[in-house]
């Protein structure tokens, strides 16, 4: 029978267009492996292979800049049709590590590439990443503290059902506030707050949450950096969850 795979992702949607995704390599290998075909989907998406034998299929859809799309699929004589959704990376997160002139020092950056003005939600948050050590210090200290975080939708689409995830079991420090963010419209803001305090002598209080409106003029690619510096006897605390920096944020 025929098989035909449809490569889809968010633009195919979002976008008045419905554009599919073109040039991604599409793989099929049959049960026993004895059969591998592959091909690149043409400019509206798609890749046909006709008449290949009755057989249960494994379908490998990829293409840079998008996550990989698996999936098994039976083929018969009748044919067979597969939609392929491949999502855009549209946030990718990158570790520099760079040796300053101090003996034993080094400088980490956490640097985010975004585009913005897309038929897609694209949110970063900021901070970026979270120094537990140093939190914990500034805790001990001041008994409490307050941890914002700003989350940016730079896409044209609503991101929908978005919550902060933040350390539940750390030995010392807690985190109160409402995790759950909700919905973020197109290019706004959203800014969360979060009471730190020392969970050993824990307190009542109630977080809020301030929405801000923000605009985007152009279609581009941004890079954001986040900047520490550490000794190498700081590592062992300072690089927890995330290769350097403490423990990393989600949206």
């Amino acid at each position: 029978g025929d098989l035909t795979v449809y490569c889809e992702d968010e633009f195919t949607y979002f976008s008045p267009e419905a554009p599919r995704v073109a040039n991604a390599t599409v793989t099929i290998v049959n049960l026993d492996g004895s059969i591998r075909l592959s091909k690149l989907s043409d400019e509206n998406g798609t890749a046909f292979f006709p008449q290949i034998p009755e057989s249960y299929w494994s379908i490998t859809v990829q293409k840079l800049g998008h996550s990989v799309f698996t999936e098994t699929k039976k083929v018969d004589g009748g044919g067979r049709t597969v939609r392929a959704f491949l999502q855009r990376e549209l946030v990718t997160y990158t570790w520099v590590v760079r040796q300053t002139e101090i003996t034993e020092k080094y400088t980490f950056e956490l640097q985010a590439t975004f585009v913005t003005q897309v038929p897609a939600p694209v949110v970063t948050i900021d901070p970026m990443y979270i120094d537990l050590a140093e939190l914990q210090l500034q805790v001990e200290a001041l008994g409490e503290t307050t941890l914002t975080f700003t989350l940016t939708n730079h896409g044209l689409i609503t991101a929908s059902d978005t919550q902060i995830t933040l350390p539940q079991t750390h030995e010392y420090i807690r985190f109160d506030g409402n995790p759950y963010v909700g919905d973020i419209r197109a290019n706004s803001t959203i800014i969360v707050p979060f009471r730190v305090y020392d969970n050993r002598n824990p307190l009542v209080t109630t977080s809020t949450t301030t929405t801000i409106t923000t605009t985007t003029t152009s279609t581009t690619t941004s890079t954001t950096t986040t900047t520490t510096t550490v000794t190498t006897a700081d590592l062992a605390t300072t690089t927890t969850g995330g290769g350097g920096g403490g423990d990393g944020t989600g949206g």
